[in-house]
């Protein structure tokens, strides 16, 4: 009888000591499943952080690749520009009047600017007076309140010698003309834009503001100056990182191509061909928009590899723009009138001619009457 009380006594205790033998494997198993997890999951993070830095590292090498035009896969499509002629007044200032409101310094008062614009006006080699016209109104502008103004005339080749000697003559007296060797008509406006885009890419700083615009333009300068601060503000609440495209004239949004190469509107007439889509990206229209020197540089360098499209500003401010991956919500068009284009202005003394210098005397009057400072140079 003691026996069998005893064995089963120590039956028991040999099932008690399995099932904490069983209890410890199960807590030690759960264990090393949870260290294998860990283990898993630092090295899993090791190799995509090991990831994420080489492909950083592949992209700013491919960038530089890019730059020195050495990228393997991408090739330029078009050679670097060829100047003629170049705008020596930016760096060689000179002004044989010159004058501020308020009997201000004009050297002094310049140099207080906070920012500066250059506005890059495209304008074809036989245009003397229109020039002319630009430089003795808006383009005689330097500084308005605290935005410094330039102004720089893009030009393509001439067929004329005459017309060619009379450039020369022209840019020696005022400094002020960009001439690419390239053609000079309107089909091919895309390569003058971006001629004056690839020239600011190497000769003016990242923080200059950059403008496209039409010789046919009034600018409202006052106008202009308030927009730019804005945008600065608006940019910087915003986070976004970069100066927006301004559309100075206007904004384009879900425009449909024109297809009738015989119609109205036959001067933009594109052919399914060359762009295939039944509407364009938002875009600035060509007679002005401003955005930084640092952006240009950006859309500059991806136009390289994209074959070029004449309707320049679709392709600059939309499709390019698009494939660089700037919002549509950066390209804004003011809420006030920046720029006014004077249609059928040929440069003679029409109309035309009158109502522009008449606009720029309603300016240069209400600076006055509200005590702006306004800084002026003529160079001739």
């Amino acid at each position: 009888m003691l026996k069998r009380v005893y064995d089963r006594s120590m039956m028991s205790r040999s099932r008690r000591v399995t099932k904490r033998q069983l209890y410890n494997i199960i807590i030690l198993l759960l264990l090393i499943v949870f260290l294998c997890l860990c283990v898993f999951t630092i090295n899993h993070e090791a190799s995509k952080y090991t990831r994420d830095k080489n492909c950083v590292k592949e992209i700013i090498i491919e960038k530089r690749r890019y730059r020195e035009n050495i990228h393997e896969q991408a090739i330029p499509l078009r050679p670097d520009n060829r100047y003629h002629l170049e705008p020596w007044y930016l760096k060689e200032p000179f002004c044989k009047e010159k004058f501020c409101s308020q009997e201000k310094d004009f050297d002094e008062t310049l140099q207080k600017a906070r920012w500066v614009h250059v506005s890059f006006v495209k304008s074809s080699a036989h245009s003397f007076y229109r020039r002319e016209m630009l430089r003795r109104s808006w383009g005689s502008l330097r500084l308005a309140q605290d935005i410094r103004f330039e102004t720089v005339f893009v030009i393509g080749n001439s067929n004329s010698s005459v017309t060619a000697a009379k450039l020369i003559e022209e840019n020696e007296k005022y400094g002020d003309i960009l001439q690419f060797d390239g053609p000079d008509n309107y089909k091919n406006i895309a390569l003058k834009t971006l001629s004056g885009m690839e020239w600011i890419s190497k000769n003016l700083p990242d923080d200059w503001l950059y403008s496209s615009m039409d010789d046919d333009f009034m600018i409202h300068v006052m106008k202009a100056r308030d927009v730019i601060n804005e945008a600065w503000k608006q940019a910087t609440d915003e986070r976004w990182g970069e100066f927006p495209i301004l559309c100075m004239y206007r904004r384009g949004e879900d425009e449909i191509p024109v297809r009738d190469p015989k119609g109205i509107y036959k001067k933009w007439y594109i052919n399914e061909t060359i762009y295939k889509w039944h509407v364009f990206p938002a875009y600035c229209h060509g007679g002005m928009y401003t955005t930084s020197v640092r952006v240009s540089n950006d859309l500059f360098e991806i136009s390289r590899v994209f074959p070029d499209l004449y309707l320049d500003d679709v392709w600059i401010t939309g499709i390019l723009r698009h494939k660089m991956g700037m919002p549509d919500d950066m390209i804004i068009e003011p809420d006030v009138e920046l720029a006014i284009h004077y249609v059928g202005y040929t440069g003679n003394e029409k109309y035309g001619v009158r109502e522009y210098l008449l606009e720029w005397e309603r300016q240069i009057v209400t600076w006055t009457a509200r005590n702006l400072t306004v800084c002026q140079c003529f160079k001739s």
